[in-house]
């Protein structure tokens, strides 16, 4: 199938270049290099950037914190909320993509069972055994993710990036399969960021001490879920600034993408043949453990049933909070 034919009709029309449309990246060096405009950060005294209260709503849990990169990706992704009609759905693996429940259905059915405990109104992420049940479905999952890509990575150097807060489950369990010399984890924490007017933005802390990442010749972004792709876009941004800035040619360089449920629609326009050439890379591949078909407003991942005894239409989180759900088991 070819992806760019399941966009919506209005992306059909877009060049590559308007496809992959570059974000405002924002970081202490290159903040002085725009003094005309309406400040979107705001550079602190110890070299961290604030957001501009102006452009966040009253409640907003980000205004006082301080980041080390801010990507500003406007209104640009609400085509992704768009639901994938049945009919343009992808139903099997791609060159680029692969869906691991397609060939395990014990991926399916876990997921299924993360699902049916994130929306059982009986269960809560503060009840240690509720989250000890949605943890260990998952704990199955990255384990079969991580299987897969340490097939992937072989003796290659490789740098594994797993931003937390959902990359603190993701590399708990993964590190004890991606083993070797070969394989350094990044550290780093990305927000999401909705504006007022909202659009979405991705404020960055990056780790003290992380190994060089250009040193690696696969890159490995592998996180708890894909909706609007803005931490897994974010990330590929700051990996292909750094190695710019370093004088390492990107298109030495291989990208693999690994999630447990991913939205169509950001999973195959994070590797359409648009974002090969927007980024430069080698190749960039992904995989994830099952396809998911629409977001709501806030870019939660949804699923849509109809009720077979009222016939009304039932929506669902397909994964809830997964942050709150892999919180530790004290």
């Amino acid at each position: 199938m070819d992806h760019a034919k399941t966009w919506p009709k209005e992306r059909q029309k877009m060049s590559p270049e308007k496809i992959m449309d570059k974000p405002n990246i924002f970081t202490a060096k290159n903040l002085l290099e725009r003094p005309n405009e309406i400040p979107t950060v705001i550079l602190q005294p110890n070299g961290k950037l604030k957001l501009n209260p102006d452009i966040l709503p009253p409640d907003s849990e980000q205004k006082d914190m301080e980041f080390d990169m801010v990507v500003d990706f406007g209104l640009t992704l609400k085509h992704l909320q768009e639901p994938v009609p049945v009919n343009e759905r992808i139903i099997s693996n791609q060159p680029h993509l692969t869906i691991l429940g397609l060939r395990d259905p014990d991926v399916i059915s876990q997921m299924s069972k993360i699902t049916e405990i994130a929306n059982d109104p009986a269960k809560n992420p503060d009840n240690p055994q509720d989250r000890k049940e949605y943890r260990n479905n998952l704990k199955q999952i990255y384990q079969k993710i991580a299987y897969a890509l340490k097939e992937k990575i072989g003796d290659d150097e490789t740098a594994i990036l797993a931003p937390k807060n959902g990359g603190k489950f993701v590399k708990e369990i993964a590190e004890k399969i991606l083993t070797g010399e070969n394989i350094q984890w990044i550290g780093y924490r990305m927000s999401r960021i909705q504006k007022k007017d909202g659009g979405l933005m991705v404020g960055t802390i990056f780790d003290e001490n992380n190994p060089d990442l250009s040193k690696a010749k696969k890159l490995v972004f592998f996180d708890d879920c894909m909706a609007s792709f803005i931490s897994c876009k974010a990330t590929l941004e700051m990996i292909k600034s750094d190695l710019v800035e370093k004088g390492v040619e990107i298109n030495s360089k291989e990208i693999l993408i690994a999630v447990s449920a991913g939205v169509q629609r950001s999973m195959q326009e994070i590797t359409s043949d648009e974002a090969q050439k927007y980024f430069g890379f080698k190749d960039i591949n992904a995989l994830t453990g099952i396809l998911v078909y629409a977001m709501n407003d806030h870019y939660h991942l949804i699923s849509t049933e109809i009720d077979p005894k009222t016939g009304e239409k039932i929506i669902k989180q397909v994964v809830g909070d997964m942050g709150s759900w892999t919180k530790p088991i004290e």
